[in-house]
Order: structure tokens, then sequence, then C-alpha cells
């Protein structure tokens, strides 16, 4: 019996450690801005998560059918705005927890069903390499998170919303990932352990796509809406991996 347990836990100790490792890779892929200025052969595929009809499903599957590389995904909270890092001005439009959606027909094969993978839920690290100042990689090639770069108090509250997510994911009512309380949560700790994060402003306002251009062209500053949308992106390397690896985790648990 203790040798059962013993195994175990040496289990999840290394499972653990691989989807930490996995995670920390998984970024890198443009998740900085998922919705301004789309190109017709990358198009966003916005849409608000409370107005997803058959025919916009119909036209991401299809999509995504021939784009092999790109994946829609459930967005819970968004930034907006402008951000300077090299003397250049970069357009934000991002996720701040983002997670994998399904895509499948029904039974008759005539209706399509979307589903959100709870087990890939991730802050999005893409942002907050861009904040925190290590976005030296101008081809987006790699990542260039190093730790050491980043200030303890930062860290602990990255870790800190990671814990809390698996936690949600231990418990029956796991759609709570999807909520706006969890997003202005997730956003209100950042803000208050990071720094860089501080004057990002927290509007009130409901988002609505005709605020998106003005709030990249006019806006300082960064904005953030509790707002919970669909969006089509590049799966970030590792993504598929670190679900997989969190979903035996929890199994073993």
């Amino acid at each position: 019996m203790l040798e059962s347990a013993q195994n175990t836990s040496v289990m999840q100790s290394y499972l653990s450690y691989l989807q930490e490792m996995s995670r920390k890779i998984s970024q890198r892929q443009g998740m900085e801005n998922v919705l301004y200025r789309k190109t017709k052969k990358s198009p966003s595929f916005y849409r608000a998560s409370k107005d997803i009809e058959q025919s916009y499903l119909r036209q991401v599957k299809e999509h995504l059918d021939k784009e092999g590389d790109r994946q829609l995904f459930f967005g819970n909270g968004l930034v907006l705005g402008t951000i300077q890092k090299n003397n250049i001005q970069k357009a934000v439009a991002a996720p701040l927890i983002s997670l994998l959606v399904d895509l499948e027909f029904d039974e008759r094969g005539r209706t399509l069903t979307w589903d959100v993978v709870r087990e890939s839920v991730s802050l999005n690290y893409d942002l907050m390499i861009l904040m925190l100042g290590q976005d030296n990689d101008e081809d987006g090639d790699s990542p260039e998170w190093t730790e050491g770069g980043i200030d303890i108090l930062s860290l602990e509250a990255f870790e800190d919303i990671e814990q809390d997510f698996e936690t949600v994911l231990k418990q029956p009512r796991s759609s709570e990932l999807l909520k706006a309380e969890i997003s202005e949560k997730v956003f209100g700790k950042i803000q208050s352990s990071v720094s860089e994060f501080r004057l990002t402003l927290f509007s009130e306002q409901a988002y609505t796509p005709d605020l998106l251009e003005g709030s990249i062209r006019q806006s300082q500053k960064l904005v953030f809406y509790n707002h919970q949308f669909l969006f089509a992106s590049l799966m970030p390397n590792q993504l598929s991996t670190h679900t997989a690896l969190r979903q035996l985790l929890l199994e073993v648990g």
C-alpha cells in the first residue's frame, strides 16, 4: 500500500514537472494581437461567445480544415491598446486567458457544436512577455521568457493564477473558467502584483467590435474589457502536450 502511494506521488511529481516545462514554452505565437488588422489568409473570426451561430461555426471549420496550424480559441478577458517596445508601437488585442475550442458535428452530421477544452486553460504569456519587456525576438520564432529577468512578485502572481486554474479544474464546476468573474479576478491579481500592468485601465463599458480600431489607434494606455469571445489563431507550441499532461495529471490525482 505504502509503495503504491509512493509510486503515485512520484508519477504526479514527474507529470507536474513535464506540465510546467511544456507550459513555459507554449507561447510566442502572436497571442498578443489576435484581432487587429488580421489578413484574409489568417482572419480573426472574432465572435462574442453569446452570439455563436451555425453559419459562423461552419465558416470557421471550413477555414481550419484548410489551415492545419490554426485553431479556434475561447478568450476570457480582452486587453486592447498600444505599447511601445524598442521605439516601436505595437498593437495589443489580446485575450487575458485562452482555452482551446473543439468543433464537432453531432451524430447526424448536420449540426456543429463547440466545446471548450477546459484543461487547456492558460494565462496569455505572449502578452505577459510583451508587457515585461522581454520581447527581444523580432521574428517571434522562439520563446524569450527568462525567469531571471522577472521580479519575484510577478512570478508569484503567475504561479498563483496557475494554481487557481488547477484548483478550479479539480472541481465539478470547472465551467467557472469561462465566466467573467474569473477574468476579473485574474486581471485584478496581475494589476496589483505586476508593476507593468498597474496603468492598465479597467473598462466598465461593454466591449463591441466598433471599439477595436479606436482603442488601438487612439489609446496610449492599455484597457481591459471583461469580455468573453471566440477567435482563431496559430496553435501555440506544445499546447496540446501541456493539455494532455494536465488531463493525465488530473486523472492520476
